[in-house]
């Protein structure tokens, strides 16, 4: 095996290990932190953070761990595992497409909420949102089928198709709440005594995971554009695995945007991660000692 592709597929390893304990770890905490305030709960936003997160939850635990065993087989070049992996590595990456069809209900609220705000209180609510949610899963569980073992079409035409769906309104719904955060920011940075009608810090968390978004989904692009011409070179192959490591990271930044940007669930967190530090001392120190 080539050097420099057993360095990579070592470093690739170490960056899944590291994602998947700091990712179930962040999630956990986030969703542990939501389901204990009762403040935190009421908003419809913060549902759709609590719903994200537990998306994002189940596409750590699957996605990182599942990446290693075939990277591992690919060292130990037993290439018959490795192409067996390849079904369920397709697979798991149906729940970070859920997480993406999440975040884009999220910023959907969130427009709603800005932008049409009397529709918002009457209209809005978590089962209706669930319900939207719930078509975009179904859109793209049912692209992935087809895509596995290129059953109908291909798995990077089956990515193309649901990102010509998904991505122009993502981008039209986070164009707005961008020009309607800045219009925002500009009137309170005039009139700070004047309290704004639209939520920028909520509209701000979902500008920062969209941006982080389609940051990481770069890679994904490069990998489908060289997929389509070099689906059977090893380059290709570390470009599959790295542009999918890459974009399930984005499912722990997330979790990191919503500590930052909410104060209140940081404090929750704060105090989640007190009890448990607390827990985990007392049990220590309750051990007995064994004497010889």
């Amino acid at each position: 095996m080539d050097q420099k592709v057993y360095i990579q597929l070592i470093f690739l390893c170490i960056v899944n290990i590291i994602f998947t304990f700091s990712g179930v770890f962040l999630n956990a905490l986030v969703i542990a932190s939501l389901l204990k305030s009762s403040l935190l709960r009421k908003k419809l936003c913060n549902f759709m953070i609590l719903v994200l997160s537990c998306f994002d939850f189940v596409t750590v635990i699957t996605n990182h761990p599942l990446f290693c065993l075939p990277l591992v087989f690919w060292l130990t070049e037993n290439y018959d595992l490795l192409h067996k992996m390849e079904i369920y590595v397709h697979l798991a990456s149906m729940f970070l497409g859920f997480s993406f069809s999440a975040l884009l209900v999220m910023s959907f609220e969130r427009y709603l909420g800005a932008y049409h705000p009397i529709f918002h209180r009457s209209s809005v609510s978590k089962r209706r949102l669930l319900t939207l949610l719930a078509i975009l899963l179904i859109l793209f569980t049912a692209l992935v089928i087809t895509s596995a073992k290129n059953v109908v079409i291909s798995m990077p035409q089956a990515a193309i198709i649901f990102s010509v769906i998904t991505f122009p309104p993502f981008i039209f719904i986070d164009y707005k709440l961008y020009r309607i955060s800045k219009k925002y920011s500009r009137r309170n940075a005039v009139s700070p005594q004047r309290k704004s009608r639209v939520d920028l810090k909520n509209i701000s968390t979902c500008l920062l995971a969209a941006a982080c978004l389609f940051f990481l989904s770069i890679t994904v692009g490069v990998y489908i554009a060289f997929a389509l011409y070099n689906t059977s070179t090893t380059n290709a192959e570390l470009c599959y695995f790295w542009a999918k490591t890459i974009a399930v990271m984005n499912s722990t930044f997330n979790s990191l945007i919503f500590f930052w940007k909410n104060k209140v669930l940081r404090a929750e967190g704060m105090k989640i991660l007190k009890t448990l530090k607390g827990f985990l001392f007392q049990t220590e120190e309750s051990m007995p000692t064994v004497t010889r």
